[in-house]
């Protein structure tokens, strides 16, 4: 018998922000997103998965600062 996959075992909570959708797996440390795609079969694009269960505390730590680098930054383009 073949063990089941995250996204077999785990329904996600979905948010859909503008014209992102994150699919968040929680027990398993996944967050997959996907580009909202009204004219695909599904609603959404080709996505990304990031794997938080493979990161250290300090790469956690990083990857937060990261996103919120990002965000700012583009805050600020966005602005200017």
């Amino acid at each position: 018998m073949t063990k089941k996959r995250y996204w077999e075992r785990e329904k996600p909570k979905i948010v859909v922000l503008g014209k992102n959708v994150f699919k968040l797996f929680l027990e398993n440390g996944k967050i997959q997103v996907y580009p909202k795609v009204d004219s695909a079969p599904n609603g959404v694009g080709r996505g990304a998965t990031i794997d938080l269960e493979r990161m250290k505390e300090d790469e956690l730590n990083h990857f937060i600062s990261i996103m919120g680098y990002a965000v700012t930054e583009y805050r600020k383009n966005k602005v200017s």
